[in-house]
């Protein structure tokens, strides 16, 4: 059997063919889009990790979604739809010229104390931190010598820089406080019951002992 001889056209013509399907495939391979694709074809796994943001998602379509920590808050601790959330703040404050804040009431404000005089006085104060006013509803009582108590209602509190405060001075003992609030804004979307004790002095220092317990709705 007698082989054919490659003529000088064969091969020209074979390296023609070579030279189109390769330059064909990186012309195609630049110029690939969306439309070329076909729907769902494309896994998970082709896409390189930690390139898709925001900007590429469209939130409104995101359905049971499913974590354990929101910012490395636990998801015990979020309300699903309506319901009450808690917060709870015990701590021991030292003798200070400024405030320290205890907990962020959702759509009320800022609730924070001050222990001063060596330990002798120890004030709550409550902030609007909203753009709409907040009417509240206080009980303070405390014990030194003897008990004493006071409340008052009807009050509201502007937005701004001004906050209520409930100022207690334990004239020299070592004496107990207790402050209940309860707060409503004026668009009676938000309200929240605010539970204070503590003991000035404690442990005969210049510390106040501070226990809060806040449930906002």
């Amino acid at each position: 059997m007698s082989m054919r001889r490659l003529s000088y056209s064969n091969v020209m013509s074979t390296i023609a063919v070579v030279l189109a399907i390769g330059g064909g495939t990186a012309y195609a391979a630049s110029t690939i889009n969306g439309s070329s694709i076909t729907n769902h074809s494309i896994t998970g796994k082709k896409l390189k990790n930690n390139t898709l943001t925001g900007t590429q998602i469209k939130e409104s379509t995101l359905k049971g979604v499913n974590a354990s920590s929101l910012g490395g808050v636990g998801a015990s601790h979020f309300v699903q739809g309506s319901g009450s959330f808690v917060q709870h703040v015990d701590v021991q404050l030292p003798t200070a010229t400024s405030y320290t804040n205890l907990v962020s009431l959702p759509g009320l404000g800022l609730v924070a104390a001050q222990c001063s005089n060596s330990g002798n006085d120890l004030a709550l104060q409550f902030t609007n931190t909203t753009t709409h006013p907040d009417h509240f509803a206080w009980t303070y009582s405390y014990e030194d010598d003897s008990s004493h108590l006071a409340h008052s209602t009807g009050n509201v509190l502007a937005p701004g820089p001004s906050p209520a405060v409930f100022a207690f001075s334990n004239n020299g003992h070592d004496s107990g406080f207790e402050i209940a609030l309860t707060l409503n804004n004026a668009l009676a979307t938000h309200g929240a019951q605010v539970f204070v004790g503590g003991v000035t002095q404690s442990d005969s220092s210049t510390n106040c002992q501070v226990h809060l317990i806040a449930i906002t709705n």
